[in-house]
């Protein structure tokens, strides 16, 4: 198992994750939900750009599609607790 932070050196989402209160749920389920939108369009973004460079190999293609499929898959549960707890996602709050 992977030791969790914050780590101070980190600025990213992950960081931001542990840095919330574990009894704090519900902001921890719209970061959560963020960071699997975050990576879900990193992932999708990096399929595109080797179907542009000519880059794209079954293999890896394959691997990434699964990625993105598994990301994705994390997105719509993670939604879904939002939802039935009725939390906006932070994806939309302004």
């Amino acid at each position: 198992m992977l030791p969790q932070g914050p780590w101070p050196n980190n600025t990213g989402l992950e960081n931001i994750y542990f840095d919330i209160p574990e009894a704090d749920t519900d902001r921890r389920l719209q970061m959560e939900e963020l960071i699997h939108f975050q990576v879900a369009v990193g992932l999708y973004e990096v399929l595109g750009k080797m179907n542009e460079s000519r880059l794209a190999r079954r293999d890896g293609e394959e691997a990434l599609s699964l990625a993105l499929s598994d990301r994705c898959a994390s997105l719509v549960q993670c939604r879904k607790k939002i939802s039935l707890r009725r939390v906006a996602p932070l994806l939309f709050k302004t």
